[in-house]
């Protein structure tokens, strides 16, 4: 009995421990299984975080190949423009003096980028807005106002620029164009909600003169305008000219060089559609206009960066897929009272198979040059002959509007201050006024009626009491 009892006692020890033996090599294996899904995870995960940083080194590789192949082709552009202007003026011996001031506009964008990099980087309003001023005056420098001398090979070589036509640029050979689009100018034209059918009529005008623009829907933002960024970034655009309208009765401009600015707020004063001028001249819808700037654009440094932002805005680049080969109108900013007054013109020329067919005709103009001649040299002390065989005139096509700047931005839509007008009133402010003149005149006229009907009741006279003594009764 002890034997038996001592045999079934080994061979229930032996069973348990040969089952307990798999368990331990099971759960073995599921801790080997959960620690190699773990370190599969992490290689995973690692080799995702270094394509990733991979692709992001390349692209910023390429983009920065991109900006130094643009600087390079954009020095050497103007390198090449400047020997060719060299040229010309050592070649002509009838080229003005203006000639050496007249620079290429193919680095406007790169220039005006610069300029907005100094601006925001500077130590100071007067040093950003004085830096971005003179960078942005080099990358467009155009026309002054057209005076009584005029070149006659400026009309002729207009269609021979790489830049948008200038005024008094002296030329006397042409050079050959191989009609290639370099200036990549694109505006983003749009207003806000809001707009009255004046502005709105405005808005398509601008649109017709400005041909490499381009269209969005109308914007319903009333608070940041810095949204505008992105939209202009989606439709390719380097800059904007946002219509803003406030209370529908006020219009607001801005002009902007987005991304980076800088950034024009006007407001937009005396508006005069096309519909509603019907003046009498006319234009090719798409020509590029000739840039016709006041010489006091150059007086002051906000006025320089005004002129910088005006030219790339309306400026329409030559060979753009929308604009026509023809220069038949010219674009005139003035400035006077602080203020910018835009008008457009056509070019008219006498054709000359009229005057050769009319000899009459020929004769009164052949007159007219010779008395206007006459004129512009007693005018200019006779060293001048400006006018003379000038059959060339100006009739205004419009649309004609005024703008009067208010704030000048270092960003696109925001940022420092560079330059504020002192003389600017808010025409929320001119409306409180004009009310408030109004209730006091109101107030006293009611004072007066007060006093008046006071003073009749003064002015009665008492009951006498001998009124009734001789009075027969009946």
């Amino acid at each position: 009995m002890v034997r038996t009892t001592q045999k079934r006692k080994a061979a229930m020890t032996s069973a348990g421990t040969t089952s307990a033996k798999p368990a331990k090599k099971k759960q073995s294996t599921t801790i080997s299984s959960k620690q190699e899904q773990a370190e599969s995870r992490n290689r995973r995960n690692k080799d995702e975080n270094e394509a990733l940083t991979r692709v992001e080194d390349e692209s910023e590789e390429q983009e920065d190949e991109q900006e130094n192949l643009v600087r390079r082709s954009s020095t050497r552009m103007g390198g090449m423009h400047g020997l060719m202007l060299r040229g010309r003026a050592d070649g002509s011996s009838s080229s003005d003096s203006g000639a050496d001031e007249d620079e290429n506009d193919e680095n406007s964008v790169s220039d005006s980028a610069d300029a907005t990099a100094r601006a925001r980087n500077g130590g100071g309003s007067k040093k950003r807005l004085l830096s971005a001023a003179s960078s942005a005056g080099r990358a467009s420098n155009v026309s002054k106002p057209m005076t009584g001398k005029k070149d006659p090979d400026v009309q002729n070589d207009f269609s021979n620029t790489s830049s948008h036509p200038v005024v008094g640029a002296a030329s006397s050979s042409t050079v050959k164009y191989d009609g290639s689009y370099k200036n990549r100018q694109r505006v983003l034209v749009f207003c806000s909600r809001g707009v009255t059918a004046r502005y709105r009529h405005l808005l398509e005008d601008l649109r017709k003169l400005i041909p490499h623009h381009k269209k969005d829907v109308k914007l319903d933002c009333k608070g940041d305008l810095q949204v505008i960024n992105e939209i202009a970034e989606v439709k390719s655009c380097n800059n904007c000219l946002y219509l803003e309208a406030r209370k529908r009765q006020d219009l607001y401009l801005w002009l902007s060089k987005t991304p980076l600015g800088p950034s024009i707020k006007f407001s937009v004063l005396n508006v005069h559609t096309l519909d509603e001028l019907r003046l009498t001249g006319n234009a090719m819808l798409g020509s590029r206009p000739v840039l016709s700037f006041d010489e006091a654009f150059d007086a002051r440094p906000h006025t320089r960066v005004m002129r910088a932002l005006l030219v790339d805005a309306f400026g329409t680049p030559r060979g753009h897929p929308k604009s026509k080969p023809f220069v038949d109108r010219v674009l005139a900013f003035a400035l006077a009272d602080g203020k910018v007054w835009v008008r457009n013109y056509q070019i008219v020329d006498a054709a000359p198979a009229a005057t050769a067919a009319d000899p009459e005709a020929a004769a009164k103009a052949e007159a007219k040059a010779a008395a206007r001649a006459a004129a512009g040299r007693k005018k200019e002390g006779g060293k001048g002959e400006a006018g003379e065989g000038e059959l060339t005139s100006l009739v205004e096509i419009g649309p004609r509007f005024v703008l009067n700047p208010i704030r000048v931005f270092a960003g696109s839509f925001g940022g420092p201050t560079l330059y504020q007008n002192p003389d600017f009133t808010s025409p929320n402010f001119v409306r409180a006024e004009k009310k408030r003149a109004e209730g006091a005149r109101l107030s006293a006229k009611m004072k007066a009626d007060g006093l008046r009907k006071e003073r009749k009741a003064q002015a009665v006279l008492p009951k006498d009491e001998l009124q009734e003594l001789f009075r027969v009764k009946v």
